[in-house]
């Protein structure tokens, strides 16, 4: 029986091999039926009269499972949707037969078969099909996943019993080669506390995680809750690291396929969890308005800033879209990238040095940009330390280069990346970076008072980003 459900776990029962089955328990339930009844002395029947009726009971049967498509549905992930299915398909069959008979009693005076044979013969087809898909959906949680099941030597504590918590619960219960139990859900709603949820229980939020989970070598947090805020979440969070336990998380519905949780997409927090504030959301109909249908320019464009920038502009359907960089390899790699994108047209890949003046001068005299956001920079400060040269020649004279010749070009708008290590500047990467702060706010201040129309600089200060090229982030994780 085990090698029998192993092979069904790889393939789906084909569905004539569930419409027989369903037929042979339609037969099975009114013989049953019929002998219930008879015992009664509610009825009798000749072997012929037998024959007769289950002709045309099995016929309206198999009649009404091919119109509602009962037997359509994959027996290991049974649902209530299927019990819905084989209640509609048995009532739509059991009208048919009992108006069937009531013309033929009209007509003749007798039955084919007495309704009340009929009616009980419904209700032990429900249960009797719904009984066998929920015998097999069992069967193969237990056996199907690979001959006798292994032993859980992990133990799960689901955090959030809703329609999340419970998906996850049946995924483990699904995959038992993972050696996965869920030993208790934990919620908010104090409602909640002490009930079980699929012979599971429910455990406040100040539960004693450890105990919970006595028995196992090991314990794991998934954490299963729709909607949350970066605190709540930062708490929960931090509670488990403080007690060396591993926590998890789902991702979103939205990226489920037809509702079923992939246990593979089940993954340890990320650092970006652990903020203490929201993302922050941007007016997408003010950005479109200004870089739809202009040509925009991106030093640095091959860096994990510059090409997230250059990721998020091409959203808004530019005119072009210039990408610099003297990173051949990674300038490469985002051209890759954005040319799956549908306004990949648009893209302009240059190759060159923004401390170059003659070659950013033909750039900007080529591609005439309205827009320029200058991410090109070094920014390892270690590094720095070491080569002070590269870091006021790249830091401070390349964004010189920049914004002259956004200014000598006519560039609307000049957006000047800078970082959060320029604010009581105590090494030379933001020492440079400061710098070329002040370089270019005094531009801009000199602009103002020539004219009212004038290239507009801006300076935005990043913190440590996270997952880009100079964060410590990586080597922390390492």
């Amino acid at each position: 029986m085990f090698d029998k459900l192993k092979s069904v776990s790889r393939n789906n029962t084909p569905r004539w091999v569930v419409l027989t089955i369903d037929l042979l328990l339609s037969s099975f339930s009114f013989g049953i039926a019929f002998v219930i009844i008879d015992i009664l002395n509610a009825t009798h029947l000749t072997l012929n009269g037998y024959a007769v009726s289950l002709m045309l009971v099995l016929s309206l049967r198999l009649l009404s499972f091919w119109i509602t498509k009962s037997y359509t549905g994959i027996l290991r992930y049974t649902s209530t949707q299927d019990a819905v299915r084989i209640f509609f398909a048995v009532t739509l069959s059991t009208l048919a037969i009992l108006a069937i008979e009531l013309i033929y009693f009209q007509a003749t005076g007798d039955h084919i078969v007495k309704p009340v044979v009929i009616i009980v013969d419904a209700f032990i087809l429900i249960f009797g099909l719904s009984a066998f898909r929920m015998a097999f959906k069992i069967l193969y949680t237990e056996y199907g996943q690979g001959g006798l099941p292994i032993e859980a030597n992990k133990a799960v504590i689901i955090y959030g019993a809703g329609e999340a918590g419970i998906i996850v619960k049946r995924t483990f219960e699904r995959n038992k080669n993972l050696g996965r139990k869920v030993v208790g859900f934990i919620d908010d709603n104090k409602k909640l506390f002490g009930q079980s949820l699929e012979g599971v229980k429910i455990h406040p939020t100040n539960a004693d995680l450890k105990q919970l989970a006595s028995g196992y070598s090991n314990l794991e947090i998934i954490l299963a809750v729709g909607k949350i805020s970066n605190i709540r979440k930062k708490r929960i969070i931090e509670r488990c690291l403080q007690q060396n336990i591993e926590i998890k998380t789902i991702p979103p519905v939205s990226s489920w396929i037809n509702g079923e949780l992939n246990p593979q997409n089940i993954k340890a927090v990320k650092i970006e969890d652990l903020l203490q504030r929201d993302p922050i959301k941007l007016s997408k109909d003010k950005l479109n308005s200004e870089l739809k249908g202009q040509v925009i320019l991106i030093s640095g464009a091959a860096g994990s800033i510059g090409s997230e920038i250059a990721r998020q502009c091409l959203l808004f359907e530019p005119k072009q879209l210039v990408l610099v960089d003297q990173g051949e390899t990674p300038l490469y790699e985002i051209q890759n990238e954005l040319n799956s994108h549908k306004n990949s047209a648009a893209v302009e890949i240059v190759v060159g040095d923004v401390c170059n003046t003659a070659r950013m001068e033909k750039v900007f005299s080529h591609f005439k940009p309205s827009y320029v956001f200058h991410a090109a920079a070094y920014k390892h400060v270690p590094l720095m330390e070491d080569n002070p040269y590269e870091a006021i020649n790249t830091n401070v004279f390349g964004t010189q280069n920049m914004a002259n010749l956004s200014v000598k070009n006519g560039v609307r708008k000049f957006v000047f990346v800078s970082t959060d290590k320029a604010v009581n500047p105590t090494n030379i990467m933001g020492a440079s970076k400061r710098i070329a702060e002040i370089y270019v706010q005094s531009l801009n201040a000199k602009l103002r008072l020539e004219s009212d129309v004038h290239t507009m600089f801006v300076t935005t200060r990043f913190g440590n980003v996270l997952g880009s090229n100079g964060s410590v982030i990586p080597l922390f994780k390492r």
